[in-house]
C-alpha cells in the first residue's frame, strides 16, 4: 500500500499543475474569444467518455497495468503538442510574489474566491453522491450509468453551445450566480421528489452547475488576472480553492449522509445555494453600481 501511496502522492504534485495550465494557455489562445473556452473545454469531455470506456473493456480483456502503458503514451503525446502551445512571455517578467499579494488584497478576488469555494462544495455534494443516492433509491446498475451519461452528454452540448454566449454577455460574475439558481433547482430535486428517474433526469443540469460555475471563474480570472499571472490566478482559482472547496465538501456530507440522511442533506445544501445566489447578486449589483460592499 505505501509504495502505492507515495507513487500517487507524486502523481498528485505533478498533475495539480496541469489544468490551470491548459486553461491559462487556452483563454490565452482564444483572446478576444476566451467566451469560448467551454467549447474548447468540451473537447476533453467528447475524448473523456470513450476513453474511459475502452480503457475499463480493455483491462477486463488483457490486463489492467496495460492502462498505465496507455497513459503514458497518451501523456507523452500531450507533453509533444504543448511544445507548440503559446506562452504568456510577460510571466517570465513577473513577481509571482507581488502578484499574489495584489490579488489577495483586491476584494473583487476574495469575493469571487469565496463564492467559487461554495461553488466546489457543491459540486463534491452532486458528483460525489449522486450515485449513492441512485444506489439508496434502488435504482438499477444501468440506470446509474445512464445518470452519468445523461449528464456528460448534456455538459457537453451546452459548451458547445450556450454556456459561450453566456459568459460573453453575462461575464463570470453573473454566471456563477446562475449556477447557483441551478445547484439550488438540481439539489432541490434530489429532496423533495426522491424517485431514481427524476434524479437521473437532473443530471441534465450538470452544464448549468458545475459547468457553468467552472466557465465563470475561468473568464473572471483571464480578466482580472495581474499582468504575467494568468496561470498563477487560474491556479488559485482550480487547485486552491477548488481543491480545498471539494475537500470540505465530501468531508462534511459523509458524516451528515450517514446522520441526517440523504433528503435533508440535499434539501440544506439546496438552500446553502439559493442563499449564496442571493447574496453574490447582491455583491455583484453593488460592484456594477460603482459602490464596494463592506466586507
Amino acid at each position: 500500500f505505501w509504495p502505492l501511496m507515495a507513487w500517487n502522492l507524486l502523481y498528485a504534485v505533478m498533475q495539480a499543475p496541469i489544468q490551470p495550465l491548459m486553461d491559462s494557455s487556452a483563454v490565452l489562445a482564444l483572446g478576444d474569444n476566451r467566451h469560448q473556452y467551454s467549447a474548447v473545454r468540451a473537447f476533453g469531455s467528447l475524448g473523456y467518455a470513450p476513453l474511459v470506456y475502452l480503457t475499463g473493456a480493455l483491462s477486463e480483456r488483457i490486463d489492467l497495468r496495460w492502462s498505465f502503458v496507455g497513459f503514458a503514451f497518451f501523456t507523452f503525446i500531450a507533453m509533444l503538442v504543448s511544445l507548440k502551445v503559446r506562452s504568456d512571455e510577460s510571466a517570465l517578467q513577473s513577481n509571482v510574489l507581488t502578484g499574489l499579494s495584489a490579488v489577495g488584497k483586491d476584494r473583487a478576488w476574495q469575493q469571487m474566491m469565496a463564492a467559487f469555494f461554495v461553488s466546489s462544495i457543491l459540486q463534491a455534494i452532486a458528483f460525489s453522491y449522486s450515485g449513492l443516492y441512485l444506489d439508496t433509491l434502488h435504482a438499477s446498475e444501468s440506470l446509474i450509468g445512464l445518470s452519468g451519461a445523461v449528464g456528460s452528454i448534456s455538459q457537453t452540448l451546452l459548451m458547445f453551445t450556450l454556456l459561450p454566449w453566456l459568459v460573453r454577455h453575462w461575464g463570470g460574475e453573473r454566471l456563477l450566480v446562475f449556477s447557483f439558481v441551478m445547484f439550488a433547482l438540481r439539489l432541490a430535486v434530489w429532496a423533495l421528489v426522491p424517485n431514481p428517474v427524476a434524479v437521473t433526469l437532473s443530471e441534465a443540469l450538470l452544464g448549468l452547475t458545475t459547468g457553468a460555475a467552472l466557465a465563470g471563474s475561468v473568464d473572471f480570472a483571464a480578466r482580472k488576472a495581474p499582468p504575467g499571472l494568468a496561470a498563477t490566478a487560474q491556479s488559485l482559482m482550480s487547485c486552491l480553492v477548488n481543491g480545498l472547496g471539494r475537500t470540505a465538501g465530501s468531508a462534511v456530507a459523509g458524516g451528515l449522509y450517514d446522520t441526517l440522511g440523504p433528503q435533508p442533506l440535499f434539501g440544506g445544501f439546496a438552500a446553502l445555494a439559493g442563499v449564496s445566489a442571493v447574496i453574490l447578486s447582491w455583491v455583484w449589483r453593488q460592484i456594477l453600481r460603482g459602490h464596494e460592499p463592506r466586507a
